[in-house]
């Protein structure tokens, strides 16, 4: 319902960020950058990162403030989907460091995992990841908890740790069940899918892809 509506305000949307830009007014363009993502639900991500870089890059868009944070951490989004991990851990960890002075446990909650997925480092990003968990089990955000956990996964995954990232991926998968993003539930299970497939079972990772693919 509400990805019909946007797709008939796409104009008027970019209407309105390009009204941001060229009056001075940065920090409507990047709460919309930050709260919108069509861009990345329509998979429209060149488009959307543009939107972004050139928000952040105004110069009127330099404070420290909640709304570049988001936009922040939709431009590192943008980026790790189209395989720019530089730039995604560059915005990350901007993005990261705003919301440790605002003290905005929320959104450090959600971008701390996501930063972890660019750290070359496996310690490192499963700390991050840890840490955002952990945040967002104190405050009870159960979709942030499901990403988080999710990402966290994949860390472990990434770095050969398959059965240490089995455990918050099928936690992940309740949760994401429980709240009923079934769009979003692909990602744990495509996950777990793989590591089945790694470890030679391949029933358990074929029913996991084939619950994934819808």
């Amino acid at each position: 319902h509400w990805l019909r509506r946007l797709n008939e305000e796409q104009d008027n949307i970019r209407a309105a960020l390009r009204f941001s830009i060229e009056q001075d007014d940065p920090e409507l363009g990047l709460r919309l950058v930050g709260a919108l993502w069509i861009w990345f639900l329509r998979r429209l991500l060149v488009e959307g990162r543009s939107w972004a870089e050139d928000l952040l890059a105004h110069p009127g868009a330099a404070q420290p403030t909640a709304a570049r944070a988001s936009a922040l951490f939709a431009a590192g989004h943008f980026a790790w989907l189209q395989g720019d991990v530089r730039a995604m851990r560059t915005r990350l960890d901007e993005s990261v460091a705003i919301r440790r002075d605002l003290r905005d446990d929320a959104g450090l909650g959600r971008a701390l995992p996501f930063l972890g997925l660019a750290i070359d480092d496996h310690k490192a990003a499963r700390h991050l990841a840890e840490e955002g968990v952990a945040l967002c089990r104190k405050l009870d955000d159960s979709w942030g908890l499901a990403m988080g956990l999710t990402n966290l996964g994949r860390i472990e995954g990434t770095w050969g740790h398959d059965l240490a990232a089995e455990r918050p991926l099928e936690e992940a998968t309740a949760l994401f069940r429980a709240i009923g993003d079934g769009w979003l539930l692909a990602l744990p299970l495509n996950s777990l899918g793989a590591i089945a497939y790694r470890q030679g079972d391949y029933v358990k990772a074929q029913t996991a892809f084939e619950q994934a693919l819808p």
